[in-house]
């Protein structure tokens, strides 16, 4: 959140139900309900598109570099300046200091993406493979290049990439049986295995 946004409060009606009044005063007045309710959406979208484009502005106002920094004992041919601030615009090499992010609402996003890469890649039997010419992955040869790595019906999580979104899949030592989540890879797993398996 911006330091100029506010969490949302009771006393503001849902965008639905600001739709609905502003349609049923039309067609208080002889507009056709149709008509009102599409054309208070169109209103609606026009105020909203106008907010995020003020709300933008505003979280680019303070985006701007307060003072510059040069680092202790930085080197410019023939001049060697010492730390210390600067409140003009210096030389292009020299670090910018910010009193605020840009936009903190997407930084704070950004971070919970990367926390979640994080934690995504932390799981192990994490495999993946990807084929530089098609970007398709060839299963069999990679669960048989795991061979020995990997007992048989364990499942491995398969990231390929460009082709697929992630996917689970074990090797029975002839087939490589593919799913769309550990647990059904889980599942299947155990059945074979009582079915016969080793």
């Amino acid at each position: 959140m911006t330091h100029e946004q506010k969490p949302e409060s009771a006393e503001f009606r849902t965008r639905e139900a600001q739709r609905r009044h502003i349609a049923q005063s039309w067609a208080d007045e002889g507009m056709s309900y149709a008509l009102a309710y599409e054309w208070a959406n169109r209103e609606l979208r026009e105020a909203e598109a106008r907010g995020a484009a003020e709300q933008r502005r505003k979280d680019a106002e303070g985006a701007n570099p307060t003072a510059w920094i040069i680092a202790q004992g930085f080197y410019v041919p023939f001049v060697t300046l010492d730390a210390g601030l600067l409140r003009g615009k210096p030389h292009s090499v020299i670090t910018p200091l910010y009193d605020r992010p840009a936009n903190v609402t997407a930084l704070e996003a950004r971070v919970k993406e990367l926390e979640g890469e994080v934690e995504r890649l932390k799981k192990p039997e994490f495999y993946s493979v990807e084929d530089q010419e098609t970007g398709w992955c060839d299963l069999e040869s990679l669960m048989e290049s795991l061979d020995g790595d990997v007992p048989y019906f364990e499942p491995v999580e398969i990231d390929c990439f460009r082709s697929v979104p992630k996917i689970w899949a074990f090797y029975d030592g002839n087939t490589v049986h593919e799913f769309a989540t550990e647990d059904e890879a889980r599942t299947a797993s155990a059945a074979a295995i009582r079915e016969g398996g080793e």
